[in-house]
């Protein structure tokens, strides 16, 4: 169902095999927490570029998801996916919002909400400046 492939200019990403409906679970992709004390150390490595924001305890950590989970690319205009922390299962969940045809890159908003348009740690040349909405903060 899905492959991973290059793009022209993101490097790895995650494509659709064959015809996806939305709604459609992509993968439930266990992740190993970096805990908080370890967070300043992996921001000096190449993971830093592949982690996602994680809570332990209340605390501020990270996490690297394993499977397709830390190659899926982002979009701030045209997710075709959306993610979901799963605290206690240790996975994150990657769910098609809509119909994804097959060859279809599969794309995430990093912000964790297919509707966040709030600035990331890297220049989205996709990005709409005009909306800046998050329902949450991630």
């Amino acid at each position: 169902m899905l492959r991973i492939d290059y793009t022209s200019d993101r490097g790895r990403g995650v494509f659709a095999g064959t015809f996806i409906p939305a709604g459609t679970i992509l993968e439930e992709a266990p992740v190993i927490v970096v805990p908080p004390e370890q967070l300043a150390t992996i921001k000096e490595t190449i993971l830093f570029e592949y982690f996602f924001q994680w809570r332990v305890d209340g605390r501020e950590a990270c996490a690297i998801c394993l499977g397709n989970g830390s190659l899926y690319n982002h979009s701030s205009n045209q997710p075709n996916a959306r993610y979901v922390r799963l605290y206690d299962a240790l996975k994150i969940r990657f769910i098609a919002v809509r119909d994804i045809h097959p060859g279809e890159e599969i794309l995430t908003n990093y912000n964790g909400d297919a509707e966040c348009r709030r600035p990331l740690w890297f220049e989205d040349t996709q990005r709409d400046p005009i909306s800046a909405r998050c329902t949450r903060a991630s």
